[in-house]
């Protein structure tokens, strides 16, 4: 992902887990008061319902396990 690109998950997607693998990202969860930054080598399950936006916050790669 490009600095600045966005990636939106819009359905259920409390079964992703969402890896970072070259750079960092920036995870917003629906309904969540708590942004997460993700570097290389970080993960993070989805736990909630609703829409889910991945920012490139600098050039990054992005894995989605299901």
């Amino acid at each position: 992902m490009n600095e600045g690109s966005m990636l939106r998950l819009e359905r259920d997607a409390r079964s992703i887990i969402i890896g970072c693998t070259e750079g960092t990202l920036w995870i917003t969860q629906q309904d969540d008061f708590t942004d997460y930054l993700l570097h290389s080598g970080d993960c993070l399950a989805i736990n909630r319902k609703g829409l889910v936006v991945i920012t490139a916050f600098s050039d990054a790669k992005a894995e989605l396990l299901l």
